[in-house]
């Protein structure tokens, strides 16, 4: 196997030269290669440079046309802006020539302006006189309708007037009858007429009343008297005739009574009377006729009387209203003459207004529609003003934005402002131009670089066609004895790798033992450690270990009991220090003497120190397992022996602290012969032995003893 190897070195170091001088054939070759390809790229590269040469003369016209964009901007905005302008002017100016404003056709500027501002001023100030004519005719209306009033109003006065004349004319007439009528009255109230004719003239004074009460309400009393004996002589003649129709009624009945049979009737001369009247039940008679004659005469002269006085009355009456009437009639003549003078004076104010008016509307329906026309026209006016101003304003602002464009054209070098229009870029194809320049001259500089690099490498490693073939040749041929050594290796290596098995099978068997014999030993290792031997220093095997943790529980515990019992002169410690000559060590404990301050051993202590200590420890395991047991209670303890050690003042404090468990709920036991202490246990059980063999147990108490 070992010639085996040196052959297949050999092969490999002949095939590594072999393949070596061939890869750096093919290194040149390829260096060859890429430069060529270089050469054609740098080729490529510089073919393309007169239109990078355009392009970056493109940029700089572009950088410095970009000098001109804010002001060629600026210039355009303004020729934009004195465009709007000057359609605006020229839009006012055919409004205000189209409805009829002066167009001044071949007038200079400020002229025009001057007609307009002139023509303006004009309107405001007719505006001014035509509000006050609208104001006047919007009032003629009411003014009219005053006017109206007025007339109305006179005519009424005259009317009144007019009717008052006639009733004044009638006075006189009326005076005459009413002076005639009480003259007749009172006549008649003095001779006395018959009924009949004083009814019929009661009838006619009557109708007078009712007259005299539509023309004099302050003769109403005289009236109302008058009334009152009309009705009472009224009623008198209905009563006369009444009585007169029952006086007729009853002469039948008294007829009737006089009448006597187989004699003739005093009326029909009758013999025979089948139906006789009836006499009345209450006949009149002819004093009650004259009673109701004397009642209607005494009725009709009061009548007369009442009219005379109403009469009178009504004369007075008829005076005062007379002269009422002349006063009345001297007002309404006055006020007939102060209408008539303020109806001429509303006709003559009516009529300068209307004037007024008619000369302020002109040609138009109404002065409001002639101010609506001047308005516009004025509106008109101010417009085209305005738009004419604002050319101006647009024309400086363009000749400004002109004039800087122009000297910063003349700095530049561009000819004119088209050739600089032409030659602006945008941002973005400014950057693009800017890219693309850059990537070329990067590219460039790359490819002459690299060039530059494949020329100094292929410079003098030139090599022919057949150089490369002559090589290839060689590496086969290294590759064929390479293989033809690598498989004589591997039979080797086959014998060799079964040898190696079996070896390493037989070392695989002594590893076997040897991790046997290691893990025998770490067991060992540990056993003896759980045991408290080597290497265990501490000497404490593994339920030492454990025990001692419960110990120092333990120990916390007794030291309290122990405080008490030795007037806190002993406190117990654990030790877990080694013990001599190789003993188990862990659960060892020492004894602090407060009086000393020094630690003691247990064996150091008397007979009943001793005995405190393992009473205050019993205790301490007591507590610590009922601790540990969940809360279960350890409540029986008993005590063997040890209490006849004990002095009697140490006694009498171990009997309290066993006689505080038993108070505190434990039961406590005592296995002792110390008399003193049977006279301290209120229950014992006494144990004598007998020579049967079995002991006999007796219940005793301290008091039977």
């Amino acid at each position: 196997a070992d010639q085996a190897g040196i052959a297949r070195a050999q092969a490999d170091e002949h095939h590594h030269v072999v393949v070596a001088a061939h890869a750096a054939l093919v290194d040149r070759a390829r260096r060859s290669r890429e430069r060529a390809e270089a050469r054609a790229r740098l080729a490529h590269l510089e073919q393309n440079e007169p239109h990078i040469s355009v392009q970056r003369a493109l940029l700089a016209d572009a950088r410095a046309a970009e000098a001109l964009r804010a002001p060629l901007e600026a210039a355009d905005r303004a020729a934009r802006d004195l465009d709007d302008a000057t359609a605006a002017e020229r839009r006012a100016r055919e409004a205000w020539v189209g409805r009829g404003g002066v167009a001044a056709d071949g007038a200079t500027g400020a002229v025009l302006t001057a007609v307009l501002a002139g023509t303006v001023q004009e309107i405001t100030a007719e505006l001014a006189r035509w509000e006050d004519a609208a104001a006047h005719e919007r009032s003629l209306g009411a003014l009219r309708d005053d006017a109206a009033d007025a007339e109305t109003a006179l005519a009424d006065t005259t009317a009144a007037l007019s009717a008052l004349d006639a009733d004044l004319a009638a006075v006189p007439a009326r005076r005459a009858e009413l002076d005639e009528r009480l003259s007749a009255a009172r006549m008649a109230a003095a001779r006395g007429a018959d009924l009949g004719a004083r009814a019929a003239q009661l009838d006619v004074h009557r109708e007078a009343a009712l007259t005299a009460e539509r023309l004099v309400p302050l003769a109403s009393d005289a009236e109302h008297a008058h009334l009152e004996a009309r009705t009472a002589a009224d009623a008198a003649g209905v009563a006369v005739t009444a009585l007169l129709q029952r006086r007729l009624a009853g002469y039948a009945g008294e007829l009737s009574a006089a009448l006597v049979p187989g004699e003739p009737c005093a009326v029909c001369g009758a013999v025979e009377h089948p139906h006789p009247a009836a006499a009345p039940s209450v006949a009149v008679t002819d004093d009650d006729l004259a009673a109701a004659e004397a009642a209607l005469e005494s009725a009709e002269t009061r009548a007369r009387t009442r009219q005379a006085d109403l009469l009178a009355a009504e004369r007075i009456e008829l005076d005062r209203l007379a002269s009422a009437a002349e006063a009345e009639r001297t007002a309404l003549a006055d006020r007939q003459l102060a209408q008539r003078a303020a109806q001429a004076a509303a006709i003559a104010e009516i009529t300068r207004l209307e004037e007024m008016v008619a000369r302020a509307k002109g040609a138009f329906d109404s002065v409001a529609l002639r101010i609506a026309d001047g308005e516009a026209r004025r509106a008109r006016a101010t417009a085209l003003l305005a738009a004419r101003a604002e050319v101006e304003e647009r024309r400086r602002a363009h000749d400004a934005a002109v004039g800087d464009l122009n000297r910063l054209l003349s700095d530049s070098p561009f000819d004119d402002l088209e050739t600089a229009r032409a030659a602006l870029r945008a941002p973005a194809e400014i950057a693009a131009a800017e890219a693309e320049s850059a990537r070329h001259a990067a590219a460039i500089t790359a490819a002459r670089e690299r060039l530059l690099e494949l020329e100094l490498a292929v410079v003098g490693a030139e090599i022919a066609d057949d150089e490369l073939a002559a090589a290839a040749s060689l590496v086969a041929e290294a590759d064929a004895a390479r293989s033809a050594a690598i498989a004589a290796e591997r039979d080797a290596q086959n014998v060799a790798t079964r040898v190696r098995e079996l070896s390493e099978q037989a070392d695989e068997a002594y590893v076997a033992v040897a991790d046997l014999a290691a893990e025998a030993a770490s067991v060992t290792r540990l056993a003896d450690t759980v045991a408290g031997r080597a290497p265990n220093t501490m000497k404490m095997d593994l339920e030492t270990f454990v025990l001692a943790a419960e110990l120092e529980e333990i120990v916390a515990a007794a030291n309290i009991r122990l405080a008490e019992m030795s007037a806190g002169r002993y406190t117990l410690h654990h030790s877990d220090a080694r013990a001599a000559r190789g003993r188990a060590s862990g659960l060892g404990i020492d004894v602090l003497d407060a009086h000393t301050g020094r630690l003691r051993t247990p064996q150091s202590l008397s007979g009943g120190e001793t005995f405190l200590a393992s009473l205050a420890l019993a205790l301490g395991l007591g507590e610590v397992v009922t601790a540990r047991a969940g809360g279960i209670r350890l409540d029986t303890l008993f005590v063997d022996e040890g209490f006849g050690s004990l002095d009697p003042e140490t006694l009498e404090l171990a009997m309290r602290t066993l006689d505080d468990l038993r108070v505190g709920g434990r039961t406590v036991g005592v296995i002792s012969h110390v008399e003193a202490m049977k006279e301290q246990l209120p229950a014992q059980l006494a144990v004598e032995a007998t020579p049967q063999g079995p002991s006999i147990i007796r219940q005793e108490s301290a008091a039977l003893r």
